[in-house]
């Protein structure tokens, strides 16, 4: 049933995504290149893309606060230490608990938009299965590329969902500057407090665009932020900003962290 939920929910009646929230203009990862991104996914009847996460310990993921809004646990399963869907060596886990700040906004667009997610089985760590690595507590993005991850669609119309990882470089942008699209779009934006952080090839589909909440944007080896919004798959992304969580996260997960 979820999953039909989902069709509607992400792509709308004629298959356009709402927020476009995936990979589009990207090309295929390498196996190993990102050794911490898990695909969750919502096996109701079959297995389909709902979001993504980053493995941040041997037993928890991060991921958008939206996406974990949306679980219903007997029906989730992550894999892990893949770049292909389909790949019989992915490590293949169901879900313990999960929870999302207690100060998430539903509301579009969305504040606070992180949530963690604990797995039944600890992660077994090897060449492709590794904690992301990340900021200080409230570290600065640095206005340079990054690169953005995850499995959602690669078009706007009609939404294609590659099993294959995907990966685009992408150019951090001044918030300011980022605020001001958005309104030009039509989204009241909220004051983020320095808790977001924006990417955007401005006339160019370079970008998020559908079903890839949680996914990491990457920056110096370090996992920066996590995809929350998007705009009409334009490349204009909003992410969570890591590094303004990095306390809570630590609070609220039992096992200790190496960052």
């Amino acid at each position: 049933m979820l999953g039909l939920v989902l069709m509607f929910y992400f792509t709308g009646i004629w298959g356009v995504p709402e927020d476009g929230l995936s990979i589009i203009g990207g090309y295929n990862a390498t196996k190993g290149e990102f050794p911490y991104i898990v695909t969750i996914q919502d096996c109701f009847t079959e297995c389909i893309q709902l979001c993504n996460g980053v493995i941040i310990s041997k037993s928890w993921i991060l991921t958008s606060g939206h996406c974990i809004e949306l679980f219903t646990i007997e029906e989730m399963e992550v894999y892990a230490g893949i770049t292909n869907i389909d790949d019989p060596n992915k490590q293949n886990r169901t879900l313990e608990r999960f929870f999302y700040h207690e100060s998430f906004n539903k509301t579009y667009p969305r504040l606070f938009d992180i949530g963690l997610v604990k797995v039944s089985t600890p992660f077994e760590f090897n060449e492709l299965v590794q904690a992301a690595k990340f900021p200080k507590q409230n570290a600065e993005v640095l206005l340079e590329e990054g690169h953005l991850a995850g499995w959602g669609s690669t078009q706007l119309i009609h939404p294609i969902f590659p099993n294959s990882l995907q990966v685009v470089q992408v150019p951090v942008i001044d918030f300011q500057d980022c605020v001001e699209e958005f309104t030009k779009r039509g989204v009241k934006m909220p004051d983020y407090n320095n808790s977001a952080i924006c990417t955007g090839h401005m006339g160019e589909r370079k970008g998020a665009c559908s079903l890839d909440y949680g996914g990491p944007l990457e920056q110096d080896n370090l996992v920066v932020g996590i995809v929350s919004v998007s705009t009409d798959c334009s490349g204009l992304t909003l992410y969570t900003k890591i590094s303004s969580y990095i306390s809570w996260i630590s609070e609220h997960i039992d096992e200790e962290l190496t960052f």
